[in-house]
């Protein structure tokens, strides 16, 4: 058994060092250039703290949810955020991945967290005054699971330590309707 997996490991190692040396330079993979975009997104690199406001308008709904985000860079050219929440007696915890693709001229990126199994993929835009990222998404209705609606995360920088993230949904009548806030604080 030994002498099979080693031969399967030489063999590959082999093909991969042939494969290498028969790549044209010009055929090399180059690093991707950091646009200003990318540059956007890294301001977001930190810790955070954020209080949820998941009842719009309803003043004891605020700080109901607590949460810590720890949000890293891979390379210059996208931002990893891990998070964890606690409210309303349910803990999660959550990935967000964001970075720009200036082949679609576009933001994208994608969510998933510890309480559903849905994968939300993100495709998204600055505004011109550049502090606010519209994330775009397409997911099941909250009002009829069995319809998919479409949904937005709103990523606005306050200042340098401070930052929102408003979600809204579209509603039946094809209205945007806000259904939760962030607020984020950097931690010192």
């Amino acid at each position: 058994m030994n002498k099979l997996i080693t031969g399967l490991l030489v063999g590959a190692a082999a093909l991969t060092a042939v494969g290498a040396a028969t790549l044209a330079q010009d055929e090399v993979p180059k690093q991707a250039k950091k646009s200003a975009e990318h540059e956007w997104l890294l301001q977001l690199v930190g810790e955070w703290d954020a209080t949820w406001d998941t009842e719009p308008g309803n003043p004891e709904s605020a700080d109901s949810w607590t949460s810590h985000e720890s949000i890293k860079a891979v390379g210059d050219l996208w931002i990893v955020s891990e998070g964890e929440a606690s409210g309303m007696g349910l803990d999660f915890t959550s990935m967000l991945t964001i970075g720009y693709d200036p082949a679609e001229g576009a933001f994208v990126g994608s969510w998933i967290d510890s309480i559903q199994t849905r994968m939300w993929t993100y495709r998204g835009t600055l505004d011109e005054d550049r502090r606010v990222l519209t994330l775009a998404a397409e997911g099941p209705s909250m009002t009829d699971p069995t319809k998919t609606a479409k949904y937005e995360d709103r990523l606005e920088i306050i200042d340098a330590d401070h930052k929102r993230i408003t979600s809204v949904g579209m509603n039946d009548k094809g209205e945007w309707e806000q259904y939760m806030q962030v607020n984020f604080t950097r931690r010192k």
